[in-house]
């Protein structure tokens, strides 16, 4: 079993269809059909929080919400999510992370 955890700018969870929209992407992009568990809402949010839960369960995947779509991270992007978070304590987890996939997006 593997944990998905949501990612969203107010920390909202996301409901069966958009769970059941993740965990196809993850069967089609990433070729995975391990059970996947959904962890979602406000407390992920906390970079601590989602920092101490990453470490635990490092073959996870994320899914993060942004205005340019739903993006799943998993592998070496886990790992540096964590070193993200611990760099940014004072912002939302997804502020965090969304700010540095718009990077990603401006570089290409």
């Amino acid at each position: 079993m593997k944990n998905v955890y949501i990612l969203t700018e107010e920390g909202k969870e996301f409901s069966k269809d958009g769970c059941d929209l993740i965990k196809s992407m993850i069967r089609v992009n990433f070729k995975d059909e391990d059970e996947l568990t959904f962890s979602m809402g406000a407390v992920y949010n906390r970079p601590s929080h989602l920092k101490s839960e990453l470490e635990k369960h490092p073959d996870c995947y994320i899914a993060v919400s942004t205005t340019n779509g739903l993006h799943v991270l998993c592998g070496d992007n886990v790992k540096e999510t964590v070193l993200i978070l611990s760099d940014s304590p004072n912002k939302s987890s997804w502020s965090s992370v969304n700010a540095e996939l718009e990077k990603l997006n401006t570089e290409d």
